[in-house]
């Protein structure tokens, strides 16, 4: 399957296992044609490693597609941490100027991976 947004080609092969193969391409050029100058195999685990391994996946082809959020995670990461890394931020707080862009850049992957069925947290993928 082809991803429009991100112009990379994924297929995946789940295995009696619990986990699968994911294989992911990355198109260069604006024809349909996958061109291999980044290319991914990889074994995902259902496990929280395996989550982990997932999103970090996933915030690796967010600073791919945009290279200027990779300093915005690293801060949003650190004013996370200030205190205690809890996923929380005080966005009242003038420290914390323009941390809703990496906020909101990480929100789908939120949505996809802090829960029971993973057992991560927002903080963990801050």
């Amino acid at each position: 399957t082809k991803d429009p947004a991100s112009n990379v080609w994924s297929l995946s092969y789940s295995l009696s296992m619990e986990g699968q193969y994911q294989w992911r391409i990355r198109a260069t050029n604006s024809s349909n044609t996958p061109t291999t100058t980044a290319f991914q195999s990889f074994w995902v685990s259902r496990t929280p490693a395996g989550y982990v391994a997932q999103a970090r996946s996933d915030i690796a082809d967010l600073i791919v597609a945009n290279p200027q959020l990779a300093p915005k995670f690293v801060r949003l990461g650190f004013h996370d941490c200030v205190g205690k890394c809890d996923g929380c931020v005080d966005m009242t707080n003038g420290d914390n100027n323009g941390l809703d862009i990496p906020i909101n850049a990480l929100t789908p992957i939120v949505q996809k991976y802090a829960n029971q069925a993973t057992t991560l947290s927002r903080a963990d993928i801050w």
